[in-house]
């Protein structure tokens, strides 16, 4: 007889809880952890501009913790269990957040946030949040269906060259639905001379691009370095 098991991010949580980043190095299903924490709201918590100014994972979860429901911003009741599980464990606990950025705007349809992820003093991850549940965010996807950019890739792109001039050495750059968009489109508006300090970019279920940006020569230098992940139930990525 076969035996299922559905195993998620919390499983793996379980799984790593004991072992540092620098025991088990920053994998594909860490990229996602981040890119779903990024989904919470960091206001006042997390909004330190550079790397001293950052705040540990499980110092800002106590904070977050003590907002009003209505302020925390939690997408799916995963995301609070995810940020619980990580904030204890010993993989993501001590991790620090700084930079946490977020615009919203009806009148120029844009919805955009971001976080930056400290795993070393030299290594950062840049999450950029994907689609929230307000009607401006879905009318931003629908956007990226039939306009060349959209506000929130140009405010991604400023984001990620302000994380660039700290002078990491290794950034990480991903995002979930929208964010994973904006990933790549940030990217790929860099210098030439900072991509090698892009060690990877995180595309994770994100809709594609009405330019052909795949053919830019910038892209081609960093290419074997996207990953694109499309789960078995995509529906928004895949129709977008």
């Amino acid at each position: 007889m076969k035996t299922t098991y559905d195993a998620n991010i919390l499983t793996y949580c379980q799984w790593r809880d004991d072992l540092t980043m620098q025991q088990s190095p920053f994998c594909h299903v860490d990229n996602l952890i981040f890119c779903c924490l990024s989904y919470l709201n960091w206001d006042g918590i997390a909004e330190g501009f550079t790397a001293a100014e950052s705040i540990s994972l499980r110092d800002a979860a106590r904070l977050w913790e003590h907002r009003p429901t209505a302020e925390q911003k939690v997408r799916v009741e995963t995301d609070r269990d995810l940020l619980r599980q990580t904030a204890a464990s010993r993989r993501f606990g001590e991790v620090r957040l700084f930079r946490y950025a977020e615009q919203f705007s009806e009148t120029q349809q844009q919805q955009f946030s971001a976080t930056a992820f400290l795993l070393d003093s030299d290594t950062v991850y840049v999450a950029f949040r994907g689609t929230d549940n307000t009607l401006t965010g879905w009318r931003e996807d629908f956007n990226l269906s039939f306009l060349p950019y959209v506000p929130s890739q140009a405010a991604a792109a400023a984001y990620l060259r302000g994380i660039l001039s700290l002078g990491f050495s290794n950034v990480y750059v991903g995002g979930h639905s929208k964010g994973g968009n904006l990933a790549v489109y940030a990217a790929v508006q860099m210098q030439p001379e900072d991509f090698p300090r892009i060690r990877a970019v995180y595309n994770n279920d994100g809709p594609g691009f009405v330019t052909d940006l795949f053919a830019e020569p910038q892209f081609q230098q960093l290419q074997e370095r996207v990953y694109t992940f499309v789960p078995q139930a995509s529906v928004v990525g895949m129709l977008l």
